[in-house]
């Protein structure tokens, strides 16, 4: 194996990743809470009311900025420690 396999299989696992993530970013956002009472989306992670700012933003979004913040460095943690290099 030389350094152009190498490199063509770990552009492959990133590229599988990404994919992997946008598909989970996707199932993710059909989980948005609303509150019935007040009408407002709830974020996920401190059932806080997500501000109307950041929903004119991203109308999907399912969680506050805060948490959204959170929840990447997590995510980007994670990557770090347990790559990915399923297909």
């Amino acid at each position: 194996m030389d350094y152009i396999d190498i490199a063509q299989i770990v552009e492959e696992c990133t590229r599988a990743e990404a994919l992997q993530r946008l598909k989970a970013s996707s199932a993710e956002n059909e989980q948005q809470v609303t509150d019935p009472e007040c009408g407002l989306v709830i974020c996920l992670d401190c059932d806080a009311p997500i501000p109307l700012e950041r929903l004119a933003a991203n109308p999907r979004a399912v969680r506050c900025i805060d948490c959204q913040m959170e929840y990447d460095r997590e995510q980007q943690n994670e990557a770090r420690l347990y790559p990915s290099f399923d297909d």
